[in-house]
Protein backbone atom coordinates (compact mmCIF):
# COMPACT_ATOMS: atom_id res chain seq x y z
CA UNK A 1 0.00 0.00 0.00
CA UNK A 2 1.08 3.25 -0.93
CA UNK A 3 1.01 6.47 1.56
CA UNK A 4 1.07 10.02 -0.12
CA UNK A 5 3.73 12.56 1.85
CA UNK A 6 2.72 15.31 0.35
CA UNK A 7 -1.48 14.47 0.02
CA UNK A 8 -2.16 14.82 3.29
CA UNK A 9 -1.50 17.73 6.40
CA UNK A 10 -1.74 18.16 9.91
CA UNK A 11 -1.75 21.23 11.88
CA UNK A 12 2.14 21.02 12.43
CA UNK A 13 5.13 20.15 10.61
CA UNK A 14 5.96 17.99 13.82
CA UNK A 15 2.67 16.34 13.62
CA UNK A 16 3.41 15.74 9.70
CA UNK A 17 6.35 14.52 10.03
CA UNK A 18 5.51 11.67 13.52
CA UNK A 19 2.62 10.59 10.74
CA UNK A 20 4.76 9.93 7.84
CA UNK A 21 7.27 7.95 9.89
CA UNK A 22 4.31 6.02 11.61
CA UNK A 23 3.29 5.18 8.12
CA UNK A 24 6.53 4.08 7.04
CA UNK A 25 7.59 2.45 10.13
CA UNK A 26 4.12 0.02 10.47
CA UNK A 27 2.52 -1.04 6.90
CA UNK A 28 3.14 1.77 4.32
CA UNK A 29 5.32 2.84 1.03
CA UNK A 30 5.60 6.64 1.68
CA UNK A 31 5.94 8.58 -1.59
CA UNK A 32 5.28 11.65 -2.96
CA UNK A 33 2.82 12.46 -5.72
CA UNK A 34 5.28 13.11 -8.29
CA UNK A 35 6.68 9.21 -7.84
CA UNK A 36 2.65 8.13 -7.35
CA UNK A 37 2.33 9.65 -10.81
CA UNK A 38 5.36 8.28 -12.52
CA UNK A 39 4.02 4.61 -11.30
CA UNK A 40 1.05 5.33 -12.70
CA UNK A 41 2.77 6.18 -15.93
CA UNK A 42 4.68 2.97 -15.96
CA UNK A 43 1.75 1.33 -15.47
CA UNK A 44 0.11 2.43 -18.20
CA UNK A 45 3.00 1.88 -20.28
CA UNK A 46 3.37 -1.61 -19.57
CA UNK A 47 -0.38 -2.54 -19.96
CA UNK A 48 0.01 -0.54 -23.20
Amino acid sequence: MLFVADGDSTFTDEEHNSTLSAMAYTFRDVIETDALIELIHQDQMAVA
